[in-house]
């Protein structure tokens, strides 16, 4: 299934991909700026969130790029999600 994604407003994404929602919401509070990650599952559904710090963001995006070079497929399918022995050893 494809993934669509619109711009909700400023620093603000949603994505979604069948039944599911991620928002990607740029925030700042008192103890600095961060990203809130979310997760919704059809309508009213329960809402899983995360929180980088902003500090953390790059890390974050070379750890994903990271995985999908060498688990990603170009094609838009998938490759069995990796055992948690080879990411730690990666």
């Amino acid at each position: 299934m494809r993934a669509y994604d619109y711009l909700v407003s400023d620093g603000e994404v949603c994505v979604w991909q069948d039944n599911r929602r991620y928002y990607l919401d740029l925030k700042e509070n008192s103890r600095g700026r961060f990203l809130r990650v979310s997760q919704t599952i059809t309508r009213g559904g329960p809402r899983s969130q995360v929180a980088l710090p902003a500090q953390g963001m790059i890390e974050f995006r070379d750890a994903l790029t990271d995985l999908l070079d060498d688990f990603g497929i170009d094609d838009g399918g998938y490759v069995p999600t990796p055992t948690l022995y080879s990411l730690i050893s990666l």
